[in-house]
């Protein structure tokens, strides 16, 4: 079901609280497995609220899954 009259300004917030989990930790003290699960534990849960209620745009999931890359 797509929402008319948003655009990816109104979420921008989502890709926002992702770079903001991911900041707060060091990538390169951790392993790769390491990464890998925090990445499924802490950052999937934060488009998935919103998920509940609207499809995401593409360009915005393209987005965190690039975040998501450069940190593992």
């Amino acid at each position: 079901m797509k929402h008319w009259g948003r655009n990816n300004q109104d979420l921008n917030f989502i890709l926002e609280r992702v770079k903001q989990k991911l900041a707060g930790w060091k990538a390169n003290l951790l392993s790769l497995a390491s990464r890998m699960v925090l990445i499924q534990a802490s950052t999937s849960v934060i488009p998935a609220y919103v998920m509940q209620c609207m499809a995401l745009p593409k360009k915005l999931l393209n987005d965190i899954d690039r975040v998501n890359h450069n940190f593992l």
